[in-house]
């Protein structure tokens, strides 16, 4: 599970700082609200570490690590052609952080259930 969060890390940081007219073939499918798209990508990046990761501080290590990761890849977009940085799409980023933290906590405690 390790590689499957380090992949969609990688995936987010490879669409956070590729230019937005690089990526016009996936606006086309994707929707059209930018911060829906930043909510629903920092989404499995917190949800991943709360459920497969075993101990709390690597959960928070990883979960302050996504925060962090957000907010420089948001800056980082300052210097890229055709994007920049929104201090809202911060706001989505970690609204999507809280949502698959929360919902990795509901994952855990529903299989936790399960087995006992």
């Amino acid at each position: 599970m390790r590689y499957t969060w380090a992949f969609l890390v990688c995936l987010v940081i490879l669409l956070s700082i590729t230019p937005a007219t690089s990526l016009i073939w996936l606006f086309q499918y994707a929707p059209s609200d930018d911060k829906l798209l930043h909510f629903l990508a920092y989404i499995p990046l917190a949800f991943v570490p709360v459920v497969w990761f075993r101990t709390t501080p690597h959960k928070l290590q990883a979960l302050l690590f996504v925060l962090a990761l957000g907010y420089i890849l948001e800056l980082a977009q300052s210097q890229v052609p055709s994007r920049h940085y929104d201090h809202l799409d911060m706001l989505a980023n970690t609204a999507g952080i809280a949502t698959g933290a929360l919902l990795g906590l509901i994952a855990r405690a529903l299989f936790r259930e399960s087995q006992a």
